[in-house]
Formats: C-alpha cells, structure tokens, sequence
C-alpha cells in the first residue's frame, strides 16, 4: 500500500470530494500531505501607452499568508477529524507539485481533474502535465464543474 500520499489542493468546489478520496487511501496508515500552490502570475498595468507595461508589486508574502489560511479553513471544515500535513508554496503547480513529490519521497499524488476539452484543454491542464512526467503513482479524481 501507499506510504507518502499528496492531495494538491485547488479550493474548487469539488476539492473536497477529492479530499475524501484521499482520506480513504491514507486511512490504512499512510502520512497525508496536503499542497497548495499559489500560482504566481505577473499583474501588468497597462497605462494607456500599449508598448508601457509595468509589473505591479505583490506582496508574496501576504499571498502565502491568505492561502495559509485558506488551506486551514479547507482542513477545518473538510478534515478536521484526519491527521494531515499542510504545505503552501508559491509557484506554477505542474512544476511545484512535481517538486514536491520527488523532495518528500511521495509515492500517491491524488489530484482532481475536470476533463476539459476544446479550447479549454488547449490552455492547458495541471493533472494532465502532472500525471506525464509524475515519478510516483497518480489518481486524477474526475470531478464535474
């Protein structure tokens, strides 16, 4: 059985029956580690001239901080009753996700997959880049939008 499980986070409206999939995975003794990444995308100011951008500045902490906060309150009123590690970085998630799992060793990544397609799929999916180059085993919970 699994060991080291992740569930990556993204505070849709379905990840809290991703959640429970997880749960139920690492209820045979496995550690559980939940990760958000706040995905850090530049704000541009686009003031009137369209060849002046100028990169606004964020304040990486207090997005660290509000996702904290955010992945408790998650935990509170979803796993409250579950032992779980708790892990924010600020990143890209198809990269930092595949970080983590080599770092921490994991052998689970349960993630939640919309199954988009089109145009959508076009943009791009986070499971969909993570289950491609993923070391370790990987469930992608279908979950409806």
């Amino acid at each position: 059985m699994y060991q080291n499980i992740l569930l990556a986070v993204d505070f849709s409206k379905a990840a809290a029956s991703v959640a429970q999939r997880a749960v139920r995975l690492a209820d045979v003794g496995a550690k559980l580690t939940l990760l958000h990444v706040v995905e850090y995308l530049p704000i541009l100011d686009f003031s009137g001239d369209p060849v002046a951008m100028t990169p606004m500045v964020i304040d990486d902490d207090l997005l660290l901080d509000n996702a904290r906060q955010s992945l408790q309150s998650f935990v509170d009123e979803h796993l409250s009753d579950v032992a779980v590690e708790q892990q924010v970085c600020l990143g890209l998630p198809k990269l930092d996700i595949l970080r983590v799992v080599e770092e921490q060793e994991i052998d689970l990544l349960v993630i939640g997959s919309h199954g988009r397609h089109g145009f959508a799929r076009l943009l791009g999916s986070t499971a969909a880049a993570v289950l491609n180059d993923c070391p370790c085993d990987v469930l992608a919970v279908r979950v409806k939008d």
